[in-house]
């Protein structure tokens, strides 16, 4: 799976939202399938740009030992 830049993901949503393209096109464009760039889209128009950024964290071995005790 290629990795899509939150830049590109950015352009794929405002090709869509100016009417510039379909789902299926845009994702063909960018070699994603079309569910993606709808999932891109509907976060975007919720949550905005930090609708797209990831949330995924790691903690160290540390931290989690803590935690667990």
């Amino acid at each position: 799976m290629t990795k899509i830049s939150l830049d590109q993901k950015l352009i794929a949503i405002h090709k869509y939202l100016d009417g510039h393209g379909s789902y299926d096109s845009i994702g063909k464009s960018i070699g994603v399938r079309k569910r993606i760039v709808q999932t891109w889209v509907a976060f975007y128009n919720e949550y905005g740009v930090d609708g797209l950024t990831s949330t995924y964290t790691n903690y160290s071995i540390e931290f989690k030992m803590d935690v667990l005790k």
